[in-house]
């Protein structure tokens, strides 16, 4: 919400993933005259592309330097929720993206023990503006969280890491005729 709150834009450009990104447009279009259209829809000045990538549940992956250049060609937006692609598996900021959120819920607690969400922005200028504007909006971490994040943050390498070497192994094993594929 903060992002969004921050932008102000009049369209955000988004298709499917996490509900509750869509619940929060939800809230936001008939307060803030906020049109929500299809991700590849034309979009102007200081209008939002949200691109999650890996889109959640279904994994579609997106190209997001395409993405940050057609918004960025028109003056507006992109936002990537990375959630399901915390850095080093994905560097979004690096490849054009204005913002990138995470729910920290996920790999960086990695435990679902922690409610907290994050926010970076690639300009100073907006990172300074979203770090001010959650006071206002509430969304400053309680202490429970910020430790429980800090400690998960110690491993996020390892686990990282980890998965991925898992998710490799498993990757070949179904693209196997043992795993289901066939052969011919």
């Amino acid at each position: 919400f903060a992002t969004l709150f921050h932008f102000n834009p009049k369209k955000v450009a988004v298709r499917g993933g996490y509900h509750g990104t869509h619940n929060i447009l939800n809230v936001m279009i008939p307060r803030m005259e906020t049109k929500i259209v299809d991700l590849d829809d034309e979009i102007g000045e200081g209008d939002v592309i949200w691109l999650e990538t890996p889109r959640n549940p279904t994994c579609d992956v997106y190209d997001i330097k395409a993405y940050a250049k057609a918004a960025h060609d028109v003056g507006g937006f992109l936002v990537v929720d990375a959630t399901m692609a915390p850095p080093p598996l994905q560097r979004a900021l690096h490849l054009g993206a204005d913002v990138v959120v995470h729910s920290a819920t996920k790999y960086y607690a990695g435990h679902s023990d922690a409610l907290i969400g994050v926010a970076v922005a690639n300009d100073p200028i907006v990172g300074e503006s979203l770090m001010g504007e959650r006071s206002a909006l509430g969304s400053v971490p309680g202490g429970l969280e910020t430790w429980l994040l800090l400690r998960s943050l110690r491993t996020l390498h390892v686990r990282v890491r980890q998965q991925s070497a898992t998710a490799t192994k498993l990757a070949a094993w179904l693209d196997s005729s043992d795993g289901g594929r066939k052969q011919e």
